[in-house]
């Protein structure tokens, strides 16, 4: 089963981890596919709001790599009080906020930040378990773990959003099967109104009586679909 679109987003600082980064995402895009993969080099369209794109990125997603290398602390420091002008921490700040399993990739000679370094809204990210990649000959063998690893998560979000697709598929076709019960319990109902002959009613009756039971039958297996897959 292919990977949702997007599903994997990587942040990262080209001031210090541009080139590492770039063998990680050609590597991820190898074993998901290009689409499962976003990285803000080669897929913000031109010409679009790029906060708001990146915020809606985000939000789609299902992990966030946050890739730091040595500077990653340093720059976040001299950003601190203009922090609308570090788009890396906005985009970790709003995978925190949306609860996206967040992982840290430590690349070069960095260390994950410690809590106190951090501002409010990072200060979870010094806790997560974070993988070190390396560029030298131990990088195949640490892609290989980080891809495992992404593999369950990224597989999983996959078979959820195929069940939603094919839940709301299944709710549109039973309210489109409901509306036309409807129809044809409003059109009994009419003819009832005006028919004389007792034989006649009777079975106008038991029609509308066959038709409210498909209808409540309907109704039931939308609220099961809607209550297991959390649709309105």
């Amino acid at each position: 089963m292919p990977a949702q679109e997007n599903a994997i987003f990587i942040s990262y600082r080209r001031s210090d981890s541009n080139d590492v980064t770039g063998r990680i995402c050609d590597r991820l895009k190898a074993h998901f596919g290009d689409a499962a993969v976003f990285i803000d080099y080669e897929d913000i369209p031109y010409g679009v709001d790029f906060p708001n794109h990146l915020q809606r990125t985000v939000n789609s997603a299902t992990v966030l790599l946050a890739v730091i290398g040595p500077t990653w602390l340093n720059v976040l420091k001299e950003r601190m009080d203009k922090p609308k002008t570090d788009w890396v921490r906005a985009e970790v700040e709003c995978a925190l906020v949306q609860k996206l399993t967040v992982i840290p990739v430590i690349v070069g000679e960095a260390k994950i930040p410690e809590v106190n370094d951090l501002p409010s809204g990072l200060q979870d990210l010094s806790s997560l378990n974070a993988p070190k990649v390396r560029s030298g000959i131990d990088f195949e063998a640490d892609i290989k773990r980080l891809i495992q690893q992404l593999a369950e998560k990224v597989d999983q979000a996959s078979t959820t959003v195929t069940l939603s697709r094919f839940a709301q598929l299944e709710l549109s076709r039973l309210r489109d099967e409901l509306k036309d019960r409807e129809r044809d319990y409003r059109t009994v109902a009419k003819d009832l109104k005006v028919e004389l002959d007792g034989v006649t009613q009777n079975k106008l009756r038991d029609r509308l009586a066959m038709i409210g039971e498909e209808m409540d039958a309907i109704e039931k297996q939308i609220a099961e679909i809607a209550q297991s897959h959390g649709k309105k």
